[in-house]
């Protein structure tokens, strides 16, 4: 309907589980002349349950496969019913209605009937509220989001990716304490990283990062669940929003020196991702964590992104980086040009290693929520000078121009 491809496809069963579903599917292919048949040139992939974790608010039993390179989840249509003493839902197989009522948002519950290639909208919204680019629950959107918290990040993914506004209903239950605490206690870190990460990913991090500090989730999703809750620094957090958009502007911005900056500290998609997950961890720039019983201590920002939304080492590294060296690329930003000597500043960025223009980017979004009145043009300075050619000098006079580079591997060097 958006005119989107998919690779990550959904099938409904109604008649058993997707896992005697897949089995049955996968003894067909393996019928001589099956694959031939569907110009299958390689066999089904194998079958991977992912078992339910009614704990951890994740209900549903769900079989995932691949075929023609699609990625398939396979998965009984349901209902759930509660009993008194508990919110873990029984599951029971439903019809299409009951199946698209519990499901989190009206735009997302629709069918496509494969026997008769319609699309089928059961909660009888789906439609409308597409024509009006609005996200709400089909049910009521407190008891929806009861019954499974992870709800809350994937409205606010749906909304940033397809620019939709969430209804205010929708939105008040997702500002509620009681949702907030269950989003914390009973989702489990790592499902809570992946809708993060698919949220900074998409095309709207910057909406998607407003919505989380409009609802008042920032504590919820960035903490550390191993130790105490500790508040960020109020004046770094009052000045959040600003770095955000100071970020989308500098990726997305059409200024030439804008370009120009951007160009340098973010190449490419992955360090757009980057940039985007340490400027969602700037409030914990300053936020001191409590010294380890043993070993070396860890910044608190890289213990939440380690813990509470279980990164993988690469974006911990970074964010470790990035708060450990703060000071010291603040201190060079601030030099005066003719006080800034080439070598130091070379064998700085040897120091700091190959994810150096990821740590300054650290530093100028830091300085943003720090004060953003003195970021007119103060810390576009290193970068500028980065870019400075040099004379060089020997006892004879001049010998030539070069400008000093960095490599990805960190090392110095000179053109």
């Amino acid at each position: 309907m958006l005119g989107v491809g998919s690779h990550d496809i959904d099938v409904a069963i109604n008649r058993m589980t997707g896992y005697q579903f897949g089995l049955q599917m996968k003894d067909y292919l393996e019928l001589p002349g099956t694959p031939e048949k569907y110009g299958l040139t390689s066999k089904a992939g194998g079958l991977h349950k992912i078992e339910a974790n009614p704990e951890k608010s994740k209900h549903l039993e769900t079989v995932t496969t691949k075929i023609f390179g699609l990625d398939i989840d396979l998965v009984n249509l349901r209902k759930e019913t509660y009993t008194e003493d508990s919110r873990n839902p029984q599951m029971e197989f439903g019809t299409p209605e009951e199946d698209a009522l519990r499901r989190d948002a009206t735009v997302n519950a629709m069918f496509y009937n494969l026997g008769t290639s319609e699309i089928e909208d059961f909660t009888g919204r789906g439609f409308d509220d597409m024509a009006r680019k609005i996200i709400r629950t089909p049910l009521d959107p407190y008891q929806t989001f009861k019954d499974d918290p992870l709800r809350v990040l994937r409205l606010i993914r749906f909304a940033s990716r397809l620019s939709y506004t969430i209804d205010d209903a929708t939105k008040e239950s997702m500002k509620n304490r009681d949702i907030k605490e269950a989003l914390r206690v009973k989702i489990s870190r790592e499902r809570v990283g992946i809708e993060l990460e698919k949220m900074l990913k998409g095309p709207d991090p910057r909406g998607a990062l407003a919505c989380i500090e409009e609802f008042g989730l920032y504590d919820t999703i960035f903490t550390n669940p191993t130790q105490k809750s500790i508040e960020c620094d109020n004046d770094l957090v009052k000045n959040w929003q600003t770095a955000t958009d100071q970020l989308d502007h500098l990726i997305h911005g059409d200024v030439e020196q804008t370009e120009s900056l951007g160009s340098t500290l973010v190449q490419n998609r992955e360090e757009q991702y980057l940039a985007w997950i340490s400027c969602a961890l700037i409030p914990h720039a300053r936020t001191q964590a409590p010294p380890p019983k043993k070993g070396r201590p860890v910044p608190y920002a890289a213990l939440v992104v380690r813990e509470g939304i279980k990164a993988p080492n690469k974006v911990c590294d970074l964010i470790t980086a990035s708060v450990t060296n703060l000071d010291e690329i603040r201190e060079m930003a601030q030099r005066k040009p003719q006080k800034l000597e080439r070598d130091a500043l070379g064998m700085a960025i040897r120091r700091w290693g190959p994810i150096w223009r990821a740590q300054t980017l650290f530093t100028v979004l830091f300085e943003i929520c720090d004060d953003p009145d003195k970021t007119d043009g103060m810390h576009l300075l290193l970068t500028l000078e980065l870019k400075r050619p040099l004379t060089m000098h020997s006892n004879h006079g001049p010998i030539h121009e070069v400008h000093t580079t960095c490599d990805e591997s960190g090392s110095v060097g000179s053109v």
